[in-house]
């Protein structure tokens, strides 16, 4: 399956040129700030298959409040 986090590295990059990003054990976490002003947080769990779903929907939850 590769790296599960290979993926979502490069997106989170991709953010950082905009926001903060701050990595910890068993969570990860991505802060992107819009062209408004406004403040988007969106969390990932890294856990084993659990960490591709709720990436997907989280993911998608976050891409609907931008």
């Amino acid at each position: 399956m590769g790296d599960p986090l290979g993926s979502s590295r490069v997106n989170s990059q991709k953010q950082n040129r905009d926001g903060v990003i701050g990595a910890q054990s068993g969570q990860y976490c991505a802060m992107a700030e819009s062209s408004l002003g406004r403040d988007h947080e969106a969390f990932w769990e890294i856990t084993s298959f659990r960490f591709h779903r709720n990436s997907e929907v989280k993911r998608v939850h976050a891409r609907a409040i931008l």
